[in-house]
């Protein structure tokens, strides 16, 4: 995660054990986060402020495309898609 004012890296996102081929952003309880997905068979919730894991989904294919709208994440996988709903963190 890079700080794009000050040019600067701040954060390293780990815990994809492949490649990750999409990266959406969404707000959930007033606060920015990116989901993944990649050839691991996750889905992957992280906030940005503090550059920490939320949330593990796990899903039987890996993610190619990924789409937040309001709450709701639309997840293609190869021929299938996939529709999650983002709720805030307990």
């Amino acid at each position: 995660m890079w700080d794009l004012e000050a040019g600067t890296e701040r954060a390293v996102l780990t815990g994809h054990t492949g490649w990750v081929f999409a990266v959406a952003v969404a707000q959930i309880d007033g606060r920015s986060h990116a989901i993944t997905t990649g050839d691991d068979g996750t889905v992957r919730v992280w906030d940005l402020i503090s550059a920490r894991l939320t949330s593990v989904t796990y899903i039987p294919l890996g993610g190619t495309v990924l789409v937040v709208h309001d709450n709701t994440v639309i997840l293609g996988m190869a021929s299938e898609l996939l529709i999650l709903q983002l709720e805030k963190p307990a």
